[in-house]
């Protein structure tokens, strides 16, 4: 009789799909701006924690040629980051348009106050921000990006989606 009843769980494990066994996290989506001609908003694609993004002020209007505002990302590390790299693709609907990929802090050169942070510490990193255009942006623009440190561990993923009406 166990035999059949390990046969029975077998037989159910086999004819269901992988992905149906393990449940993927998805973070909550976060609205950075949501005005009348303008929203933006992103969510963590990391699959252990959340990121904490803000801004103070979401432009009344694109007609303005520069819109100053100030941008605060913070999260707790899992991983140190004595060497830090950023990857960031611009994806417009027809794929991607841009890709940036940039060391943000080197063993030689830490350009930011997070370089050389170790595990369990909290980043919070604000800096002003100078907008130029917005009228010009696309419709829809999507901007994934990864931050890894020197082994390759993520230390931050989060997709951004900016979408002008």
């Amino acid at each position: 009789m166990p035999h059949r009843s390990l046969f029975v769980v077998l037989a159910i494990l086999a004819h269901k799909p992988q992905s149906g066994l393990v449940q993927e996290v998805q973070w909550p989506i976060h609205t950075l701006c949501n005005m009348d001609k303008l929203q933006i908003a992103y969510r963590s694609c990391d699959h252990s924690q959340d990121i904490g993004i803000s801004i103070n002020l979401c432009p009344a209007t694109l007609s303005p040629s520069k819109i100053n505002v100030n941008l605060r990302v913070s999260l707790l590390l899992r991983q140190s980051t004595d060497e830090l790299y950023l990857s960031a693709k611009l994806i417009l609907e027809g794929g991607v348009a841009f890709q940036l990929d940039e060391p943000l802090c080197q063993p030689d050169f830490p350009r930011f106050t997070f370089c050389s942070r170790k595990k369990g510490e909290l980043i919070v990193f604000d800096t002003p921000l100078k907008l130029d255009k917005l009228k010009y942006l696309p419709e829809h623009l999507n901007v994934h990006t990864v931050i890894v440190n020197q082994h390759g561990y993520h230390i931050a993923c989060f997709n951004i989606t900016i979408i002008k009406r």
